[in-house]
């Protein structure tokens, strides 16, 4: 058999066994065709044709035609062999390195948990108030001379602010002068009236004395030998009613001498007897009863004399009385008038100052009109004493606590202050939030803060060192528990904290994960407790991105 190449010319064993090769290749290039079309090869033929027989001295066979040229299969294998090399490189590569840095498993980017420092702030905004105002009112009625303030006006300590036309408050003053002259007047007449008739009701008055002296003591008296009588009336009914009892009995022992019971009773009753009667000798009865007589007919006398003296005071002047209550009135009201006037007057002239620094939140006086005591004049807020108010929900609430340091900024400076009062009261906002006002105190307030502005709060609400942090977005929830994923032994391990203090990216772990623990950020929902897994630093991750894009 003769197969052309070249004018080159292969024995007949010689092209059996190439035949025979080129099949076996052919076979294999088709199977290589389709494991490219599996793992998704493919690329660009660029080889040479060679062909893989071996050459040989040419020899010519006059007496054979030559056979036409066929297709070729040789250049496939080539082709595969530059597809698949750099793959299978690469994945020697890889296996290379892992079981040199000992990497296995599904890449998950980690970040160890460190052990510094944290400090916590709420962030809230507020609205600039005053911590001390004053309302003032009206201290005479009167008309207002001058009046120069107005709402939102500052003023100062000892500042006058409003000034009284006095002029009709000394016209009152001058008419009540007259009416206390009159009243004054009237007093002496009625003291003339009174002095006139004041012989008799002196002597009315002694007598009226003395006789109610006697009647006091007569009454005394009478009253001791009542009781006195009343007590031996007692006893003379129970020495009456023993008696009565011992004849009974007598009666019974007349009909049985022997009756124990009777006989016991008689001389019970008989002893008894005998006490009463002891009891009775203190007591003189008939003389208690003439000095009793004696004493309540001198009583009555006494009383009827005191009646009498009382008549005779009382009707001596009948006016007498009211005539110096009316004085002593007349003169109270009449040195009231001029009194109250003068200090009016006092008063007005002084006109209206602030005792504080601070703004004008209202002002209803002008000038002109006629104000009345009492009357609310205008209020002052102080600028010395402020503080924010600022509306805490419920997770900000949780963080607060009086005392807390504070930086308050109202526009485009920059306060120190502290939480000063937490509300005990809470209210729901316009958006249905319930909120519960927090006032801070401003340290460092200076005149460019304007009332009702708004203030942004932040307040530190705490300050640790030397605890493990670990990124915000490592943090995974469940129903019951708050945990991160942990790569130990190449294993992926599911580890259940206890969170502390946070701030916007680290959060404190006060139990469930150690300071070099790799804890796994990004979890993925293909990522399972207990699967291999290598973990890659953030540095790792984004050099190995790099290589990638080269």
């Amino acid at each position: 058999m003769k197969i052309g190449m070249n004018d080159e010319v292969l024995t007949e064993a010689q092209a059996a066994a190439a035949t025979e090769e080129k099949q076996t290749q052919q076979e294999q290039t088709q199977e290589g065709a389709a494991s490219d079309r599996e793992n998704g090869a493919g690329g660009e033929l660029t080889a040479q044709r060679v062909d893989p027989r071996p050459r040989i001295a040419p020899k010519q066979y006059p007496d054979k035609p030559r056979k036409k040229k066929g297709f070729r299969f040789w250049w496939v294998p080539i082709v595969l062999l530059i597809i698949l090399v750099p793959t299978i490189m690469s994945t020697l590569l890889k296996d290379k390195i892992a079981k040199l840095t000992g990497k296995i498993g599904t890449p998950v980017t980690v970040e160890e948990a460190a052990t510094g420092s944290l400090s916590q702030t709420v962030e809230i905004s507020g609205t600039v108030q005053s911590e001390e105002g004053k309302s003032y009112f009206a201290p005479v009625s009167a008309k207002v001379l001058s009046c120069d303030i107005k709402q939102g006006d500052i003023v100062k300590n000892g500042q006058k602010l409003v000034e009284f036309d006095v002029d009709d408050l000394k016209d009152q003053l001058e008419k009540a002068k007259l009416e206390q002259q009159v009243s004054l007047i009237g007093s002496d007449i009625a003291i003339t009236q009174v002095n006139s008739g004041q012989a008799k009701v002196a002597e009315a008055a002694a007598d009226f004395t003395e006789y109610e002296a006697y009647v006091a003591h007569y009454q005394e008296v009478v009253g001791q030998i009542s009781a006195q009588l009343a007590e031996a009336g007692k006893l003379q009914k129970e020495q009456a009613a023993i008696t009565a009892e011992i004849q009974e009995y007598a009666k019974i022992l007349k009909k049985d001498p022997e009756n124990k019971k009777a006989l016991r009773k008689t001389e019970q009753k008989q002893e008894e007897l005998k006490a009463v009667a002891e009891k009775l000798k203190a007591y003189d009865v008939d003389a208690l009863k003439a000095s009793y007589e004696t004493c309540a007919s001198d009583l009555a006398e006494y009383k009827a004399m005191k009646e009498k003296a009382e008549a005779v005071k009382e009707t001596a002047d009948p006016t007498a009385g009211l005539q110096k209550k009316q004085q002593a009135v007349s003169k109270e009201i009449a040195e009231r008038s001029t009194d109250d006037l003068e200090e009016m007057i006092a008063i007005a002239e002084q006109g209206m100052t602030s005792d504080m620094e601070g703004v004008v939140i209202a002002a209803a006086p002008q000038t002109g009109m006629t104000v009345t005591e009492g009357m609310e004049m205008f209020s002052v807020q102080s600028t010395k004493k402020v503080k924010v108010v600022i509306p805490a929900g419920k997770n900000d609430l949780e963080k607060l606590s009086e005392g807390q340091e504070a930086t308050i900024k109202i526009g485009e400076k920059e306060y120190r202050g502290k939480v000063d009062k937490i509300s005990r009261v809470a209210a729901t906002n316009a958006q249905g939030s319930v909120t519960v006002d927090v006032d801070v105190h401003i340290d460092n307030p200076d005149d460019s803060i304007i009332l009702g502005t708004e203030g942004k709060v932040t307040v530190q609400t705490a300050d640790k060192k030397d605890i493990v942090l670990i990124p915000m977005v490592c943090l995974n929830y469940s129903s019951d528990s708050t945990f991160v994923y942990v790569v130990k032994d190449g294993k992926l391990e599911k580890a259940v904290v206890e969170t502390g203090i946070s701030d916007d990216e680290r959060i404190e772990i006060v139990s469930g994960v150690s300071a070099g623990d790799k804890i796994v950020k990004n979890v993925t929902s293909d990522l399972k407790e207990g699967m291999d897994v290598m973990p890659v630093t953030k540095d790792e991750s984004e050099d190995g991105k790099e290589q990638d894009e080269k």
